[in-house]
């Protein structure tokens, strides 16, 4: 779980240019979020999606940052194993079903989970997607661990842009 969401955070840290230019980037996208349960408040901020390929595969992810704050940065993550963009539709989440949600919380370095929750049931509705932005709704709920110690369950829902890398 850890190790996934390791890969995610670091294929976005690694967008950059090699030749010390500013990068050509897309407009950026945006989303927002509830968290309920035993984390709780509201998250907004950009939205990404696009390919990446780690050592467990190829997957398509739509990553959400919300606004550093105190020296940390909360994400949202939507992965499926699919090497092209995610197609409109409804898509599960949990336990021997096909995408993934997390919730989390690293230091805003990026090296380092404070913590994370991955779905234990939940669901993506994709209602856009083309060469320039996935948009939908996603709910999910699953158990929130902090330092190796589950704290309880967080419940997160929202909606999301997110423009294509």
């Amino acid at each position: 779980m850890f190790r996934r969401a390791l890969a995610g955070i670091a294929v976005l840290l690694a967008v950059a240019c090699s030749d010390g230019s500013e990068p050509d980037l897309p407009e950026v996208g945006s989303f927002e979020a509830s968290l309920r349960g035993a984390k709780s408040g509201q998250l907004s901020g950009s939205a990404n999606t696009g390919s990446a390929g780690t050592e467990l595969g190829d997957f398509y992810a739509i990553r959400m940052f919300a606004t550093p704050s105190d020296g940390t940065v909360s994400f949202v993550s939507l992965i499926c194993p699919f090497s092209v963009p995610i197609a409109v539709g409804t898509y599960q989440f949990g336990p021997g079903q096909l995408c993934e949600a997390r919730y989390g919380m690293a230091a805003s370095d990026g090296f380092s989970v404070i913590e994370l929750a991955l779905a234990e049931s939940g669901s993506m509705t994709v209602s856009v997607s083309n060469d320039e932005e996935i948009d939908g709704r996603f709910r999910f709920q699953g158990p929130l661990v902090r330092d190796a110690d589950t704290v309880g369950v967080v419940s997160a829902s929202g909606s999301f842009r997110a423009t294509q890398l």
